[in-house]
Protein backbone atom coordinates (compact mmCIF):
# COMPACT_ATOMS: atom_id res chain seq x y z
CA UNK A 1 0.00 0.00 0.00
CA UNK A 2 2.83 2.39 0.81
CA UNK A 3 4.43 1.91 -2.60
CA UNK A 4 1.07 2.37 -4.32
CA UNK A 5 0.52 5.61 -2.41
CA UNK A 6 3.93 6.85 -3.62
CA UNK A 7 3.13 5.92 -7.21
CA UNK A 8 -0.18 7.76 -6.98
CA UNK A 9 1.49 10.84 -5.54
CA UNK A 10 -0.22 10.51 -2.16
CA UNK A 11 2.98 11.42 -0.37
CA UNK A 12 1.54 12.07 3.09
CA UNK A 13 -0.21 8.70 3.04
CA UNK A 14 2.95 7.02 1.77
CA UNK A 15 5.02 8.56 4.57
CA UNK A 16 2.57 7.30 7.17
CA UNK A 17 2.34 3.83 5.63
CA UNK A 18 6.11 3.47 5.44
CA UNK A 19 6.14 4.39 9.12
CA UNK A 20 3.89 1.41 9.74
CA UNK A 21 6.34 -0.76 7.80
CA UNK A 22 9.14 0.48 10.06
CA UNK A 23 7.09 -0.27 13.16
CA UNK A 24 7.08 -3.90 12.02
CA UNK A 25 10.66 -3.95 10.73
CA UNK A 26 12.89 -1.11 12.00
CA UNK A 27 15.74 -2.33 9.79
CA UNK A 28 13.89 -1.82 6.47
CA UNK A 29 16.19 0.49 4.53
CA UNK A 30 13.77 0.86 1.64
CA UNK A 31 11.11 2.22 3.99
CA UNK A 32 13.50 4.87 5.36
CA UNK A 33 14.57 5.78 1.85
CA UNK A 34 10.96 6.03 0.66
CA UNK A 35 9.97 8.14 3.66
CA UNK A 36 12.73 10.56 2.76
CA UNK A 37 11.59 10.61 -0.86
CA UNK A 38 8.02 11.30 0.26
CA UNK A 39 9.15 14.28 2.33
CA UNK A 40 11.36 15.55 -0.49
CA UNK A 41 8.40 15.30 -2.85
CA UNK A 42 6.47 17.55 -0.48
CA UNK A 43 9.27 20.11 -0.55
CA UNK A 44 10.35 19.25 3.00
CA UNK A 45 14.08 18.91 2.40
CA UNK A 46 15.17 18.95 6.06
CA UNK A 47 12.66 16.25 6.98
CA UNK A 48 13.79 14.16 4.02
CA UNK A 49 17.39 14.45 5.19
CA UNK A 50 16.37 13.47 8.73
CA UNK A 51 14.60 10.35 7.43
CA UNK A 52 17.61 9.37 5.34
CA UNK A 53 20.03 10.03 8.20
CA UNK A 54 18.04 7.86 10.60
CA UNK A 55 17.80 5.18 7.94
CA UNK A 56 21.55 5.22 7.38
CA UNK A 57 22.12 4.77 11.11
CA UNK A 58 19.85 1.72 11.09
CA UNK A 59 20.80 0.36 7.67
CA UNK A 60 24.36 1.49 6.88
CA UNK A 61 24.65 -0.77 3.81
CA UNK A 62 21.52 0.47 2.00
CA UNK A 63 22.70 1.81 -1.37
CA UNK A 64 20.15 4.60 -1.68
CA UNK A 65 20.76 5.87 1.83
CA UNK A 66 24.53 5.75 1.33
CA UNK A 67 24.14 7.65 -1.95
CA UNK A 68 22.08 10.38 -0.27
CA UNK A 69 24.65 10.73 2.51
CA UNK A 70 27.45 10.92 -0.06
CA UNK A 71 25.65 13.63 -2.03
CA UNK A 72 24.95 15.56 1.15
CA UNK A 73 28.66 15.45 2.00
CA UNK A 74 29.59 16.69 -1.46
CA UNK A 75 27.24 19.65 -1.18
CA UNK A 76 28.95 20.71 2.04
CA UNK A 77 31.87 22.15 0.16
CA UNK A 78 33.32 25.14 1.93
CA UNK A 79 32.28 28.61 0.84
CA UNK A 80 35.53 29.10 -1.07
CA UNK A 81 34.58 26.29 -3.48
CA UNK A 82 32.74 27.25 -6.61
CA UNK A 83 30.78 25.01 -8.93
CA UNK A 84 32.21 25.11 -12.42
CA UNK A 85 30.19 23.50 -15.16
CA UNK A 86 31.58 23.11 -18.65
CA UNK A 87 29.67 22.49 -21.86
CA UNK A 88 28.53 20.40 -23.54
CA UNK A 89 25.42 19.50 -21.58
CA UNK A 90 23.44 16.57 -22.94
CA UNK A 91 21.09 15.64 -20.13
CA UNK A 92 19.22 13.10 -22.21
CA UNK A 93 22.37 11.05 -22.60
CA UNK A 94 23.61 12.29 -19.21
CA UNK A 95 26.91 13.35 -20.70
CA UNK A 96 28.40 16.45 -19.21
CA UNK A 97 31.38 17.72 -17.36
CA UNK A 98 30.82 19.25 -13.95
CA UNK A 99 33.18 19.83 -11.08
CA UNK A 100 32.36 20.58 -7.46
CA UNK A 101 35.37 20.30 -5.27
CA UNK A 102 36.57 17.46 -7.47
CA UNK A 103 33.30 15.55 -7.14
CA UNK A 104 30.36 15.13 -9.47
CA UNK A 105 27.08 13.32 -8.88
CA UNK A 106 24.41 12.43 -11.39
CA UNK A 107 21.10 11.19 -10.07
CA UNK A 108 18.21 9.79 -12.00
Amino acid sequence: LAELAMQQGRLRDAYKLYGEVLAEDPEDGEAYYARGAAKLGQGRWAEAQAAWTLGLERCPQHRGLVAEATKRGAYRADSASRAICAAPFDLQGIEFEAFLGGRCFVTS
